[in-house]
């Protein structure tokens, strides 16, 4: 594949954080659950993306010969807005390196169950636009639980039976009530010092030798995850389970003292997510993809004390071994990073973005970025202005297990009057003794939110069947 990414540093080009991905919700003031307001602008995507897209949601899902490759592609040139020279260059690519992946049998045997091409596909009739504010209009009322809608997903048993004998378990009240899988986790404190010192001065830690108690199951969230898919449904469906809330309760033990504050003098913001890599070749753009533009989480100003210590943490926990080939986290250290605490800068929030020719210009000292590879149940963290960014599974045949992983934010309950949170992920931040209030409603609003929240990210909701999702789980 070429390589489309530039590095250039005195253009005006908007970039990516989480300040400019807040969800517009038309009327903030209505009744909402919690505090739920939020608003966000859409965001264009190149022709040769959109083309990149087509082109492999038309094959990958679908072909098996070179001639299926070849008039899928064909097929797929009519989404092509704008026919340039560099089309033929671009689709003869592409279509080089799915025949590639129709020659894995590990990405097919990964692929059984998944949703046929037509229902990943969008809906040819609706614009690019129409699609989005289809696929929200329903995840919106999932978000502020509308009886008739809710009523579709509120079903215990169907959940457990998707997931059964993996471990994993539904209540309908408090997620921590049975902490069969996670009940705790400690971190030996040379470790923490380390990491103490490693997030002063870099700006991020890893944690490799978390200890959970009782020994980790992650293999039990990994096989929901896979149910989960296989059934239709996005990986954010996983936090209608118990463990992960068990998991995120156990982490203010991990985080609290990185934070400088005790695990009861932190809350948790709801923008929790669940990420499942694909073995595709993508940039990213689908539901459950890598959000592989690098970003901010959020401004110098809204991520660090006074003194200098963060105000926050994003955390990122793998629940696969996190590799080099399968999709592990990038960060730019902080003391390789200018604008690190230049808020002001006009490029402060822009390191970087896709330019209408789908390269990526990026604002920052590419060869100071560094990966994280890590194994299953590693914390990693960092603060929330540092810039970072997700990499896509590689569709080589070495690769068996695409990356899954955990997001979740905690930050020090001093500052828990931020309207900037509330706006963005819809939920006042929890302490953590509120985890126990996460009935399953509330959980079916955080997903919601959480495929609302990045709907920028997934072009159009790539790989989501709109009408499965309209129909929930009753037929």
């Amino acid at each position: 594949m070429r390589d489309n990414t530039t590095f250039r540093t005195d253009e005006d080009v908007e970039g990516i954080g989480s300040d400019e991905y807040e969800d517009d919700v038309e009327n903030p003031v209505r009744s909402q659950p919690d505090h739920f307001t939020s608003r966000a602008p859409a965001e264009g995507v190149s022709w040769q993306q959109r083309a990149a897209d087509a082109i492999e949601l038309g094959v990958t899902n679908a072909a098996e010969t070179e001639e299926d490759v070849r008039n899928s592609a064909e097929a797929m040139r009519t989404l092509i807005s704008r026919g340039e020279a560099r089309e033929e260059s671009l689709l003869t690519e592409v279509r080089a390196a799915l025949r590639m992946e129709i020659a894995d049998p590990a990405l097919q045997r990964n692929r059984e169950g998944a949703t046929s091409a037509a229902e990943r596909t969008p809906e040819v009739s609706q614009s690019f636009e129409e699609r989005v504010e289809s696929v929200k209009t329903v995840l919106r009322k999932l978000y502020y639980g509308d009886p008739e809608l809710c009523e579709r997903y509120l079903v215990p048993e169907y959940w457990r039976r998707l997931a059964a004998g993996t471990g994993l378990t539904v209540s309908e009240g408090d997620p921590l009530r049975r902490p069969d899988l996670f009940s705790g986790a400690n971190v030996p404190s040379a470790s923490v010092r380390a990491a103490a010192e490693s997030l002063d001065e870099r700006g991020y830690f890893v944690l490799e030798d978390v200890q959970w108690d009782p020994p980790p199951a992650f293999g039990a969230l990994v096989e929901g995850v896979g149910r989960i898919k296989a059934a239709g449904w996005p990986a954010a469906f996983l936090l209608l389970y118990d463990q992960p809330w068990q998991v995120a309760e156990a982490l203010f033990e991990v985080i609290g003292p990185l934070l400088g504050s005790g695990a009861d003098d932190v809350e948790l913001e709801s923008d929790i997510a669940i990420w499942a890599l694909e073995k595709r070749v993508s940039d990213g753009r689908y539901v459950d993809g890598n959000f592989s533009t690098p970003h901010r989480d959020s401004n110098y100003k809204d991520s660090v004390c006074a003194d200098g210590s963060p105000i926050k943490l994003s955390v990122w926990l793998p629940l696969v071994d996190s590799t080099l080939d399968n999709g592990c986290m990038y960060v730019l250290p902080k003391n390789c990073d200018a604008l690190f605490d230049k808020p002001s800068d006009r490029l402060h929030m822009a390191a970087a973005k896709r330019n209408d020719e789908g390269d990526l210009i990026c604002r920052f000292p590419i060869h100071h970025v560094r990966p994280l590879p890590a194994p299953a149940g590693s914390v990693l963290s960092w603060m929330g202005n540092l810039i970072h960014w997700g990499s896509s599974c590689s569709p080589h045949k070495s690769v068996e297990q695409p990356r899954i992983s955990m997001a979740l934010t905690l930050r020090k309950r001093e500052y828990h009057h931020d309207e900037k949170v509330a706006s963005v992920t819809g939920r006042a931040p929890m302490a953590r003794h509120l985890l126990r209030d996460m009935k399953l409603k509330n959980r079916l609003s955080v997903v919601g939110k959480s495929l609302i929240m990045y709907h920028h990210w997934t072009n159009a909701y790539t790989g989501l069947d709109l009408n499965k999702l309209k129909r929930g789980v009753l037929v």
